[in-house]
């Protein structure tokens, strides 16, 4: 079972998204990248409510964690979501896609 954005879904333009995503009991994330359409995709995470039991966001290389704020990067990293086993997940999640760099 996969988590849903509440209401109609946040807001998304060609360069940034915004959600606020609920992550009932059984939702999880499995291990993924985000698609990029050759920018970099630069994530902010706040986790508004923590699960009871599970829904642990797993991310192989973070950029900034302090607390209820996580960043990195989705296109290039590796990051998921264990299974939410008890209570329900909230997080605010911000993705921004940012101009390469490294072209010209």
């Amino acid at each position: 079972r996969n988590p849903r954005p509440l209401g109609r879904g946040g807001c998304q333009s060609k360069l940034i998204d915004i959600y606020i995503i609920k992550y009932a009991e059984n939702s999880y994330i499995p291990k993924h990248k985000d698609t990029s359409s050759g920018r970099p995709i630069y994530r902010v995470n706040f986790f508004l409510k923590n699960a009871e039991i599970g829904g642990q966001f797993k991310c192989n290389r973070v950029i900034f964690n302090y607390g209820r704020l996580v960043i990195f990067r989705a296109d290039n990293t590796y990051h998921s979501v264990s299974k939410v086993e008890k209570g329900t997940r909230v997080v605010l999640s911000i993705g921004v896609k940012l101009k390469d760099t490294n072209k010209c």
